[in-house]
């Protein structure tokens, strides 16, 4: 989920509050997601309040939803955490964040077509990268961007510790 910084300076558990009542803070918490998707069939089988009243507030694409966060009419947007991550590295303004942990780990995949000689070699290769932290670098390099938040770059000193 990308947030504002509001949002995002709250406690975990007021996150999650914010989220499962989100019509009882003034304003009302505004989030959404992409209609018909993994992510809100997941929120449909498990929050069935929650994806009621987030409908309202669903866009049509990932790009939408970014910008209305950015633009302040929404709070919060719900989405592949993969794809938010890339776009909060990608962010020249600076003005994303991704907030909370993710909720499942799936991985990466690579289609072949059935019986594909390369299949071997592509493992093969894939398991010396993940061995060597050359995916955890690859990763880094195209998901993590060089935006650096202000209140992230603040320095070491006694003056920070209260």
């Amino acid at each position: 989920m990308i947030a504002d910084d509001e949002y995002s300076s709250t406690s975990r558990a007021q996150r999650i509050n914010r989220l499962i009542n989100p019509t009882h803070y003034d304003p009302a918490f505004k989030f959404g997601t992409i209609p018909f998707g993994s992510t809100e069939e997941n929120i449909k089988a498990n929050q069935p309040y929650m994806y009621r009243y987030m409908q309202q507030y669903n866009t049509d694409t990932l790009a939408a939803g970014v910008k209305q966060v950015k633009e302040g009419k929404l709070h919060a947007f719900v989405y592949d955490a993969m794809a938010l991550q890339y776009l909060v590295g990608q962010d020249n303004d600076c003005r994303l964040l991704q907030v909370g942990s993710w909720f499942a780990m799936t991985g990466y995949g690579i289609a072949f077509p059935k019986n594909s000689k390369f299949i071997k070699k592509i493992n093969r290769q894939v398991l010396a990268y993940r061995e060597s932290g050359m995916l955890e670098r690859l990763q880094r390099f195209w998901f993590m961007g060089d935006c650096k938040r202000q209140d992230q770059e603040k320095e070491v000193s006694t003056e920070n510790f209260h």
